[in-house]
């Protein structure tokens, strides 16, 4: 079974992007789905087994922090890496128990080689 990669962010070029960067570095032998609103991300994780999720933190219908809370709630196991444009040590403050986290300014290679890193340890 293809292992699934879930990214929610209410910005649409940043959906395209990641989906560009992940099939140009050879991610897409998994599965890629991108979710610009968290209730349907939400309804996608009830229906559907998704092995990591790039979550954003700042959206406008739900607080990224509080979503995170709602996945690990349903999901304890779910690995998460926040992708945010805080720096690294406040996304650690908002969301302590995340996989992972990443700054948006950082550079797309360091957002691969964190979900690329979180895949492999995956079951």
């Amino acid at each position: 079974m293809r292992k699934k990669i879930l990214v929610v962010d209410d910005d649409q070029r940043i959906l395209n992007l990641y989906m560009r960067l992940f099939e140009a570095v050879g991610l897409s032998m998994f599965d890629i789905v991108t979710m610009p609103d968290p209730y349907l991300a939400t309804e996608y994780v009830l229906r559907e087994k998704v092995d990591v999720v790039i979550l954003d933190l700042r959206m406008p219908k739900v607080n990224g922090q509080k979503f995170y809370e709602a996945l690990k709630e349903y999901n304890p196991e779910l690995k998460v890496i926040v992708s945010s444009v805080y720096p690294i040590d406040k996304q650690r403050k908002m969301v302590p128990d995340a996989t992972g986290y990443y700054d948006k300014s950082c550079g797309p290679i360091q957002l691969v080689e964190k979900v690329a890193n979180v895949l492999v340890n995956c079951n």
